[in-house]
């Protein structure tokens, strides 16, 4: 008796072997996808909040606030130490200035639109207290080319 396999034996085991590489090729790449697609929310979420903690950071060094009137889109102050500083959106991105110098917050891969500023000033007999809102909504592109958004809030109140 001859020992081997026959033509239907190996192609048989060539097909169950096919399959078993297909599925671990999806498996895969569904796997790395999905690691690029957290990449992205969370490099999206670590950018909104440094802007956030930024923005925060301006107005708690602010001696007086110059704009917005009520609400608007540029944030205008005059820090403790008399450098003016301005808060603004610039095609997608969110510019921080002290006196005219311009700093882009944000990276290269993260857009920033709808940027919101809600000034309101509460006073009583003792004293008035500048209450800031900002919100913005940030967005990124993973990279299977799907676009992630999200929106940030920043409060603030300012004596």
């Amino acid at each position: 008796m001859k020992r081997g396999f026959t033509l239907i034996e190996i192609v048989l085991y060539l097909a169950l072997y096919s399959i078993l590489i297909g599925g671990v090729m999806v498996a895969l790449y569904t796997l790395i996808e999905s690691q690029h697609r957290n990449t992205s929310y969370a490099l999206l979420e670590e950018e909104g909040n440094f802007i956030t903690t930024k923005i925060t950071w301006i107005l708690s060094t602010t001696n007086s606030i110059q704009l917005p009137v009520n609400t608007g889109n540029i944030l205008s102050v005059t820090a403790t130490d008399g450098s003016h500083i301005q808060v603004y959106l610039q095609s997608g991105n969110i510019v921080f200035a002290t006196n005219s110098n311009p700093y882009i917050l944000n990276s290269d891969v993260i857009s920033i639109h709808d940027l919101l500023i809600i000034y309101s000033v509460f006073t009583s007999a003792d004293e008035s207290i500048d209450d800031i809102h900002i919100q913005f909504v940030a967005n990124a592109t993973t990279s299977d080319g799907h676009i992630i958004s999200r929106a940030f809030f920043a409060h603030s109140l300012v004596q």
